[in-house]
């Protein structure tokens, strides 16, 4: 977003006679998420603006009440630095700050998260909130969450919109592959390349079984066979979870 439409959206435009979000939520309360994205030239008319919420501002100028919160992933103290964010402004906003763990570091969270998401969703396509099966609750606990809140809530909404029954599975959970499943190998390891692919190949059968407890299951998530998904289980004495 340009300079110019994020003045227009934050503090409106005389010719359109819209009065910008800042104005309008006047007596109340306004959510600005990413605040290290906004342009430099925003930043200054929003310290501007802030002015007017100060009761010692000149009485010429038309006073404000809003409660500012905002949010960022980034580390604005960087960005100061980097002289891409103004340091006035920091210290004009940083009056009560929190900082608030992301998701894979708080996957207790998740369980109470995704019902949240079931029931918000399920309220407005008019259907009764599906259960989610215990091995679904697993996978979405041990998925590392790279888009946070935001990829979990899409990645629910997404699935009760499809869903047929009355039960959320793994199989009705569309995620890109997890990241967290990376190849370990020691630089001096024993064996024969071929033993070191076999060695990997059980690693990642005995990560993801538990997350799709049949073969069938598993066989779709790995691009195999049903028959071939069976045999591997086999010689790698891995066990039903």
């Amino acid at each position: 977003m340009t300079e110019a439409e994020t003045n227009r959206i934050l503090f409106g435009c005389d010719e359109t006679k819209n009065k910008g979000l800042l104005t309008e939520a006047n007596e109340g309360t306004l959510l600005i998420e990413e605040i290290a994205e906004l342009p430099l030239g925003s930043q200054g008319r929003l310290l501007n603006a802030l002015a007017r919420t100060n009761q010692n501002s000149p009485v010429s100028q038309k006073q404000m009440n809003v409660r500012l919160i905002c949010t960022t992933e980034k580390n604005l103290a960087a960005l100061i630095e980097q002289n891409v964010f103004r340091k006035d402004l920091f210290y004009q906003l940083n009056q009560l700050s929190m900082v608030i763990p992301s998701l894979k570091e708080r996957k207790a969270d998740i369980p109470a998260l995704v019902d949240h998401f079931l029931n918000e969703q399920s309220l407005q396509i008019g259907r009764t909130p599906p259960t989610v099966s215990l091995s679904c609750k697993q996978y979405l606990q041990a998925y590392s969450w790279v888009g946070n809140v935001k990829q979990l809530e899409n990645a629910v909404l997404l699935a009760v919109s499809l869903l047929q029954g009355d039960e959320l599975t793994i199989k009705d959970i569309s995620l890109p592959a997890s990241p967290n499943v990376h190849i370990d190998i020691a630089v001096e390891f024993e064996g024969s390349l071929d033993d070191e692919v076999k060695r990997y190949e059980k690693d990642i059968l005995t990560r993801l079984y538990p997350y799709y407890p049949s073969t069938r299951l598993l066989a779709k998530k790995l691009g195999l066979s049903h028959t071939a998904i069976a045999n591997k289980l086999r010689e790698y004495a891995i066990s039903k979870p």
